[in-house]
């Protein structure tokens, strides 16, 4: 069941100071301005006294306007020198936020391609932070550049949403194609979800200016994501689903059209979604039905 009247506590997991700003920066924004969510950011490495990083962090975050934020894990590193564990340096991350494991109601990380460089970092995250959520029973999710081909897509949204600026734009179920459970076994299999909005562009490029000490020309010119307010999250399980099920159920309707296709009010079904083989909770059917 989705429960506005709770407060959902997500908390993103990044390698380095600018990528929260670079991957998510406009959702952090938007899902900060809903009552009941509280988001926080964990940054695995830059915490260094030399370096002007952890203060641009910390500029980042108030433009960004989400509840807390820490970097940890001592000096930037080059890709190809591994991070420290991950899972530890999240954990020293949730104790500096003033969480424990059973106060997060998702966590969310990079994806398992590394995002749009391949970073070996970036992988390094998904691969260890998707063990340890699975260790621990922690909902979990990742960030991704655009829609994986390795899954089948079921669209479930009906209606168009938004508030404010902050617009949703896709929520699908997902399955996995031959490809992904035949030759491409780092991915775990396919996540259940797919949510993507649309963010203030605005906001998100004034968060990226605080970080003056790389070169923001260059960003701009090799990653699409610096220019891009379009921001989307793959999210495993019910409950991973659970604070944006919420945010949709939150969203407007503008024009007050419910339902834009022909149905009875049932979800969606066809070839893509028999190979899904679950069945949507009662809860997030109805936010998907108001949808």
């Amino acid at each position: 069941m989705v429960d506005t009247r709770r407060a959902y506590n997500i908390v993103f997991v990044v390698c380095h100071p600018d990528d929260e700003a670079l991957w998510v920066g406009g959702l952090i924004h938007g899902l900060s301005t809903f009552a009941f969510l509280r988001v926080f950011v964990v940054c695995l490495s830059g915490l260094d006294p030399d370096s002007p990083r952890e203060a641009e962090f910390h500029e980042a975050r108030e433009r960004a306007g989400y509840a807390g934020g820490v970097v940890l894990g001592g000096k930037l590193r080059p890709a190809t020198e591994p991070l420290p564990p991950t899972s530890e340096t999240t954990e020293e991350g949730l104790r500096c936020l003033g969480l424990s494991r059973a106060d997060v109601d998702v966590l969310i990380t990079h994806s398992p391609y590394g995002d749009e460089h391949t970073n070996p970092h970036h992988r390094q995250t998904y691969q260890e932070l998707l063990r340890w959520s699975r260790e621990h029973d922690v909902p979990f999710g990742y960030f991704t550049c655009i829609p994986i081909p390795l899954f089948m897509h079921q669209p479930l949204l009906r209606s168009v949403k938004r508030r404010a600026a902050l617009h949703l734009l896709s929520f699908s179920g997902c399955a996995a194609t031959p490809a992904l459970t035949v030759s491409e076994p780092d991915y775990h299999g396919a996540p259940d979800y797919y949510v993507q909005f649309l963010t203030d562009m605005e906001t998100k490029q004034r968060i990226l200016e605080c970080y003056q000490s790389i070169d923001l020309a260059e960003h701009a010119a090799g990653y699409a994501a610096f220019t891009s307010s379009c921001e989307s999250l793959y999210l495993f399980g019910e409950r991973a689903l659970s604070p944006f099920a919420a945010v949709i159920e939150e969203m407007e309707i503008p024009g007050g059209v419910a339902d834009l296709f022909p149905s009875n009010g049932a979800i969606p079904r066809g070839p893509v979604w028999s190979a899904l083989r679950r069945v949507v909770p009662v809860g997030i059917r109805r936010a998907i039905r108001n949808a």
